[in-house]
């Protein structure tokens, strides 16, 4: 069974010092990162929850190895607890806002093309709806 993760507390965003951290929304009102989020232990949530501060705070331009350029305008924040690889494909909007778009586990030495291909497809549809 699942842990149910309180979406009240962090309802669509969150704000930071620097940078808003905002999660992407699907058409669907899903929230891919969130999703992932609940799949975990408390310890594990609030260590990548961490990430996005640090995400924040440098303005999502983290050095290697805690970020990496994966396609176009998206990048892989990357986080190591215990033995999950966890990556979070995100980019850097406009108005100083972080969209997180998808996470997965990593467990391939490449990000799957599938990956980037449905972060790209969520940045896209972003684009389109806030312009």
């Amino acid at each position: 069974m699942h842990e149910t993760f309180n979406l009240e507390i962090n309802i669509t965003y969150m704000l930071y010092l620097n940078y808003e951290v905002v999660y992407y929304l699907l058409p669907s009102g899903r929230i891919p990162v969130k999703e992932y989020l609940c799949d975990f232990n408390t310890d594990e949530r609030a260590e990548i929850k961490r990430s996005f501060d640090f995400l924040s705070l440098k303005e999502g331009r983290l050095p290697a190895p805690y970020s990496k350029h994966v396609s176009k305008k998206i990048w892989e924040l990357r986080i190591k607890y215990l033995n999950h690889r966890h990556r979070i494909l995100y980019f850097i909007g406009s108005r100083r806002k972080i969209v997180l778009l998808s996470a997965f586990l990593k467990k391939t030495s490449k990000t799957p093309r599938t990956e980037i291909a449905r972060a790209n497809k969520y940045y896209l549809n972003y684009l389109s709806n806030t312009l």
